[in-house]
C-alpha cells in the first residue's frame, strides 16, 4: 500500500484498516511501527509518521514507477533533443 501511494502519505487508519480488512488489533499501530524497522533494516526504507499519517520514504531505485517517471523523462528529453538536432 505505502509502495502504491509513493511520496504520499498514508493516514494510520488506513494502513491498518487495509491489512486487518477494517478490523484491526488493539495492537495494529504497534505492527505496523515493527514492520518499519523492519523495511528500514532490509531496504534503508524509513516510514515518517510526523505528517499524521505514514510517508514511506525509500531509494527511487526499490520502486518501479519511480524508476519509469526517471526513464520516461530520459526518453523525453533525449526526443526533445533528436528534434531539435535534426531542426537546427
Amino acid at each position: 500500500m505505502l509502495l502504491v501511494s509513493y511520496r504520499r502519505t498514508v493516514a494510520t487508519t488506513d494502513v491498518t484498516d487495509a491489512l486487518w480488512s477494517g478490523n484491526p488489533p488493539t495492537t495494529a499501530v504497534d505492527q505496523v511501527r515493527n514492520v518499519s524497522r523492519l523495511r528500514r533494516t532490509l531496504f534503508r526504507a524509513h516510514l515518517d509518521r510526523s505528517t499524521g499519517g505514514h510517508t514511506l520514504e525509500i531509494a527511487a531505485e526499490y520502486v518501479d514507477v519511480a524508476r519509469f517517471e526517471r526513464l520516461l523523462t530520459v526518453a523525453r528529453e533525449e526526443s526533445k533533443r533528436r528534434s531539435m538536432t535534426r531542426c537546427g
